[in-house]
């Protein structure tokens, strides 16, 4: 039974982990493509 909790915790650990991620790279790529294109845009003017 011990072994099983372990496992278990492990795996929220790692689902949480991933979610983090998604959320964060999500929150981001926004970010990164303004600054893109911001740059973009100073390009062309």
């Amino acid at each position: 039974m011990q072994q099983n909790t372990d496992v278990s915790r492990e795996l929220v650990l790692i689902i949480q982990v991933i979610m983090i991620m998604l959320i964060s790279s999500r929150m981001l790529t926004p970010y990164l493509n303004k600054r893109k294109f911001a740059k973009e845009v100073k390009k062309s003017g």
